[in-house]
């Protein structure tokens, strides 16, 4: 986790160094958030923290990269369980067009906090913080290892969604697991999973209040308010769907 956020860092640095700012945070977020949503909100916080002017760029920024969770969740899945990946392609679609769409706005706001182009390039060598998040990481993994030793395995989908509060990617492994070897009901699993999104979600509002301060999480709360709005509408149109069938 450590090298992952120090890794995002380096590459947002030079990203904005030879394609420029605007473009080199937009493809940070985005290649960030494929490889992990948890580190590029840390590292996107990180740099919001010593540059408050320049605030709603890096919301910008965080919103693009936790759109793309969703996305390679599905595609996870879709390789692992298609019969889960059905059960939930709706509402994470419905998030990723969501977190897109509102990134895409917030480009398109006129700048409020000064001109993008002068955000000022940080030295991407900053390990300290990079340690402080890992061992946040580290006791979430372990908090969550030891509830699940402890529980019953009727109790596996709540910690597949507690789970998903340090690793989305695992808790929807798991779920599909639980579906295709355990016997757990198909809407039960899709429910774990989406409930581990949101755990994760509250995981990284938290790491953004933590590393780029309170301003800076309220809007990745808002950003993720936004996206689980969009799935929640999503989820309710394929429940009433199957409802009707």
């Amino acid at each position: 986790f450590v090298i992952l956020v120090s890794s995002v860092s380096y590459l947002g640095y030079f990203l904005q160094k030879y394609l420029g700012v605007k473009a080199g945070l937009r493809i940070t977020a985005l290649v960030g958030g494929l490889a992990s949503t948890t580190a590029a909100t840390a590292s996107l916080a990180k740099a919001a923290s010593g540059q408050p002017a320049h605030l709603n760029r890096f919301w910008q920024a965080v919103v693009l990269a936790n759109a793309m969770q969703f996305p390679r969740v599905l595609a996870i899945l879709a390789v692992v369980s298609r019969h889960l990946a059905l059960q939930v392609w709706l509402p994470l679609t419905a998030m990723t067009v969501a977190g897109l769409g509102m990134g895409y706005l917030l480009g398109k706001r006129p700048e409020q906090d000064g001109d993008a182009t002068r955000i000022a390039l940080q030295n991407p060598f900053q390990i300290g913080l990079a340690l402080q998040l890992g061992a946040l990481f580290a006791g979430l993994v372990f908090v969550t290892k030891a509830t699940a030793n402890e529980l019953s395995t009727l109790a596996g989908l709540w910690v597949v969604a507690v789970g998903g509060s340090v690793h989305a990617d695992a808790a929807a492994l798991a779920a599909s697991d639980l579906l295709n070897n355990g016997g757990a009901h198909p809407a039960a699993a899709a429910g774990a999973v989406l409930l581990a999104l949101l755990a994760n979600a509250l995981v990284k509002t938290g790491i953004a209040a933590y590393a780029g301060g309170t301003s800076f999480a309220l809007r990745t709360a808002a950003g993720f308010a936004v996206m689980f709005a969009a799935g929640l509408a999503g989820w309710l149109a394929w429940a009433s769907g199957i409802a009707r069938n």
